[in-house]
């Protein structure tokens, strides 16, 4: 009988799901006659109260209303109000989780998001089903009191950072299971220099000429356009390449800017595009927040990263990683990172010891790993 595995996101921020997603394509190209996947949103039939308080809420406060994010964030560190967010989120959601259990059968459960935690196992309980359950934190450094509330199931993490955070929280020890970051499979390796050049050639990009990108995959940042603008008064010596996502906002004023500077060099994406692997490799600077997957998929690329802002609360070990480790740069100024990023395109800094300094982490892939734990795991 095949094993039937209920991969579980919320969609908040673009790492659980892709987690999903990578392991259940490691299991269809590894063990399709013997594994099923589903990957699944959690709130997918959460009702519109709830869907628009945290979907919403958490994508707005990300943007327009960071310190709203933070404050809450910061006041769920403490274990009473975690425990309380907890309860409430599981009376909304138990009959959600119900149904999903009952639609796709599952014989084991991976969860990448901690709203689902509580809810999912009260259902379990409820219903007299016992399933193994996995927890997989997809932030490599902070470890929110709420993704470890639970003692008696397996944590995936990935860092030593995270796997001592949650033993701290007295979880026993032999239930976190330390391995490197899941990431896209296409991210496990650059692309050599030859499908380079037919990519920048794709682009319609000078092959005799550096490319900065600014980075940005979501919703809409205050800092983007202004960087953009001091990129193209300083006359920065690259082509510019901008994702505006989502944002509309974003969108009309990278317009205006194209339109106020018609002989910039710049290249505009808008709306979804799955093409973020490419235009990394294509890249010489990549300018970006510091998303964890985000910054790890530029490591990977063998690129330095800049980091132009993060979020105090959740994103601050993201930095720290980067800086300390001198992988890259963190620069919240506009004026301070666009001359950042002139010395750099001017080679005016070394920074062949950054380059270094991404070898010597021998960074990998680990959705091969995680997903062959998840095989081998009785729960």
């Amino acid at each position: 009988m095949k094993k039937k595995y209920l991969l579980l996101y919320v969609p908040a921020g673009g790492g659980h799901v892709s987690t999903a997603k990578g392991i259940a394509k490691y299991f269809q190209e590894n063990y399709a006659d013997s594994v099923d996947a589903d990957v699944v949103d959690g709130f997918q039939w959460a009702n519109w109260l709830l869907y628009t308080t945290v979907i919403d809420g958490y994508k707005k406060s990300q943007t327009t209303g960071q310190w709203v994010y933070e404050f809450i964030y910061r006041a769920n560190k403490r274990w009473p109000i975690a425990k309380i967010s907890q309860i409430l989120m599981s009376r909304f959601l138990m009959k959600d989780m119900e149904r999903i259990i009952l639609q796709h059968k599952p014989t084991n459960i991976v969860i990448l998001h901690f709203f689902l935690i509580r809810p999912m196992m009260k259902v379990l309980k409820k219903m007299n089903i016992n399933i193994p359950i996995t927890t997989i934190i997809t932030d490599p450094f902070t470890i929110h009191r709420m993704r470890s509330l639970e003692k008696n199931m397996q944590y995936v993490v990935f860092s030593e950072k995270a796997r001592d955070t949650i033993i701290g929280r007295d979880v026993p020890a032999p239930n976190v299971h330390l391995y490197p970051i899941v990431l896209k499979e296409e991210f496990s390796h650059p692309l050599p220099a030859d499908k380079i050049i037919e990519l920048k050639k794709k682009f319609d990009l000078r092959l005799d000429k550096k490319v900065l990108l600014l980075l940005w995959g979501g919703d809409w940042l205050p800092k983007w356009a202004a960087t953009l603008e001091e990129c193209i008064k300083t006359n920065i010596d690259a082509q510019i390449l901008i994702l505006c996502g989502r944002s509309k906002s974003l969108s009309r004023q990278v317009t205006k800017l194209q339109k106020k500077y018609p002989q910039a060099p710049i290249k505009a994406f808008h709306g979804f595009i799955d093409f973020v692997y490419d235009l990394i490799n294509v890249s010489d600077i990549i300018v970006t927040k510091a998303w964890p997957a985000t910054v790890m998929e530029i490591l990977f690329m063998n690129k330095i990263p800049v980091i132009n802002s993060y979020i105090r609360e959740q994103e601050k070990w993201n930095v720290e990683y980067v800086v300390e480790n001198k992988l890259g740069f963190y620069e919240p100024n506009v004026k301070k990172l666009v001359a950042v990023v002139n010395r750099m395109l001017s080679w005016e800094d070394d920074m062949s010891v950054h380059y270094e300094n991404i070898k010597n982490m021998h960074l990998r892939n680990g959705t091969q790993e995680v997903a062959e734990f998840l095989i081998k795991n009785k729960g």
